[in-house]
């Protein structure tokens, strides 16, 4: 029940402003995580290569770019 409650995850300060919902795992800015999502990012962080860093850094700020760009069909 709780997870569809749409309620904080814990008192615990680290986790301020995450939530849960039936979508998946909110963000304090929003974000939803699934877990294909966080097992992704995670993966990332595992392999930890100074390449991969920058790769990471540069995906991530395309990432920003192209979401704010408008729809189109």
């Amino acid at each position: 029940m709780k997870l569809y409650s749409n309620r904080e995850i814990t008192t615990h300060e680290a986790w301020n402003g995450w939530r849960i919902s039936k979508e998946g795992l909110i963000t304090p800015n929003g974000w939803c995580l699934t877990p294909d999502r966080i097992l992704t990012g995670h993966a990332l962080l595992e392999i930890g290569a100074e390449t991969d860093s920058k790769n990471n850094t540069l995906i991530i700020k395309t990432a920003r770019l192209l979401k704010g760009l408008p729809h189109t069909r």
